[in-house]
């Protein structure tokens, strides 16, 4: 019985598709993309059904009601669908756990706890990554608040720590405080009493001292 190679792409909901064996490299590209699997088949020659060109393709992937069902033999599975499962599964998991971390990370930060990669890789220690990655994750949030004008120092080997500034921040006025201010400014002293002046100056004068006189031995 004569057979014939070709490719079969098969989709993510099991629809199958035949090409030519020449349209492989052209194939890769949307396997990626849809989680399509392809792989190299030989078909009798008898039931082959008619192969598609990639123009011919693109129309029959877009129309539902396209359905070819032949009895086949898989030579080569060229690219698989659980493995692109696998890897876009993987990758998810990562993301969400390096986001995991550096949300931890920023709340220790803003609560003014030291922070060192040995602590945090202590507390996920079941995610079983090495020492350098948290040391990667704390390097990006430090960059991350210091951006936002926090004082991000280092305090003691491998540990960090948000550092407040000692200075007295100096207050701004409001507008009020500005007005009362200028009218402060404008409004003129008031005039003391001549009264007033004469307490003042002899509230402020000097003590006079007592005087001495000579001691009178008839007393004695």
């Amino acid at each position: 019985m004569k057979t014939k190679k070709c490719m079969m792409i098969e989709d993510c909901d099991g629809y199958k598709y035949f090409t030519f064996v020449k349209n492989y490299r052209q194939l890769i590209e949307f396997a990626n993309k849809l989680n399509a699997e392809i792989s190299m088949v030989t078909i009798a020659a008898d039931v082959i059904p008619p192969l598609l060109n990639l123009v011919d393709l693109a129309k029959a992937l877009t129309n539902q009601d396209y359905k070819v069902d032949v009895p086949y033999t898989v030579i080569e599975t060229k690219i698989k669908k659980r493995l692109r499962s696998k890897i876009k599964t993987v990758t998810s998991e990562k993301t969400r756990k390096a986001e995991t971390i550096r949300n931890h990370i920023r709340e220790l930060f803003l609560c003014q706890k030291h922070v060192s990669a040995t602590d945090v890789a202590y507390h996920f220690k079941t995610y079983d990554f090495l020492l350098a990655t948290y040391k990667n994750h704390i390097l990006a949030v430090r960059k991350e608040l210091s951006e936002k004008g926090y004082n991000v120092a280092k305090t003691a080997k491998g540990q960090y720590r948000i550092i407040e500034d000692d200075r007295p921040k100096k207050r701004t006025l409001s507008v009020m405080d500005c007005i009362k201010k200028k009218q402060l400014a404008k409004k003129p002293k008031k005039k003391l009493s001549e009264s007033t002046v004469r307490r003042l100056k002899r509230a402020t004068a000097p003590t006079r001292k007592k005087r001495k006189y000579p001691k009178d031995s008839r007393w004695e």
